[in-house]
């Protein structure tokens, strides 16, 4: 099951880097790129609520600038050292785990966990859930 996982996380990684490297970035912040891949991705992750005013290309615009600022920050925050945290370390270890057991259940145990009507008829007739109470 290890293994498993370890090969679906390099396929996702080798994907991601792969797709992104075929077109070119959409904003440079320092040397790190961010790619229209990146921006579709945050802008749809975005809540109802929080979504900007604005439509079209000035929607678009406040996208990338959120994405520009939390790059920033993520580039001073490494600088300052808190990237080096213990706490830091903990949390980035919790979120990987959670998102491949995340990944896990929707990709192979969703799937096999499919009920159909068969199933839920015999399921009634076996326990004599078919009929009306009063």
């Amino acid at each position: 099951m290890r293994r498993r996982c370890a090969t679906a996380w390099t396929a996702l990684v080798l994907s991601v880097a792969c797709s992104q490297q075929d077109a070119p970035p959409v904003a440079l912040v320092g040397d790190v790129p961010i790619t229209s891949a990146e921006l579709r991705q945050f802008a749809s992750n975005v809540l109802p609520g929080l979504r900007p005013a604005q439509q079209g290309p000035a929607a678009r615009q406040s996208y990338l600038q959120t994405l520009i600022d939390r790059q920033l920050m993520l580039h001073h925050a490494h600088e300052i050292g808190i990237d080096r945290e213990p706490a830091v370390w903990v949390e980035q270890l919790l979120q990987r785990r959670t998102y491949l057991a995340n990944l896990y259940r929707k990709r192979d145990l969703h799937p096999q966990a499919q009920v159909t009507d068969a199933d839920i008829a015999r399921f009634f007739s076996e326990h004599d859930l078919g009929r009306e109470r009063l």
